[in-house]
């Protein structure tokens, strides 16, 4: 028993990845840099990794109801790299607003995200089958890394409030 299936997500994924590495560089090359357009960008990795890993929750890929451990001990195991996302994202976002630097953590947790991201396109490919001892320590692993960048960012909030007093 195995997750729905689907030959056009890999390449969605690819695309979205790219399209996402590319844009950065053109940004780059432009002499007028915003931070209003460097946020928007990271709204935008947000909305689709948050898109991404509702789709592979659904569909159960990253812990199977019936060959799945992570499951066994809570039915909503799946969420969790979006769960870990918004926590992470949403910490980076106080940063923002705040006009702070956010945690290091962040940027690997993103590349990390994407990485979850290609596993769970070929996860899906029709005829490949990924053991569970590879899709469920990935996807946890990415929630703890999210979830640490966010502590991290909370971290230093509270470092930086408590040098001001």
């Amino acid at each position: 028993m195995r997750a729905p299936t689907s030959s056009a997500v890999l390449p969605a994924v690819v695309i979205a990845c790219l399209t996402d590495m590319w844009d950065g560089r053109l940004a780059r090359l432009s002499p007028e840099q915003r931070p209003l357009g460097r946020y928007i960008d990271n709204l935008c990795d947000a909305a689709f990794l948050a898109l991404a890993f509702a789709g592979f929750a659904i569909a159960h890929t990253w812990s199977h109801p019936i060959v799945g451990r992570a499951i066994q001990y809570n039915v909503n195991a799946n969420w969790l790299p979006l769960l870990g996302l918004a926590f992470g994202f949403g910490t980076y976002v106080i940063h923002w607003f705040r006009g702070t630097p956010g945690s290091p953590q962040g940027h690997v947790a993103g590349i990390a995200n994407y990485l979850l991201v290609l596993l769970g396109g070929v996860a899906v490919i029709p005829g490949v089958f990924l053991s569970p001892w590879i899709l469920e320590p990935a996807f946890v692993t990415v929630a703890l890394l999210n979830l640490s960048a966010g502590g991290d960012n909370i971290g230093i909030l509270l470092r930086l409030a408590a040098a001001r007093r």
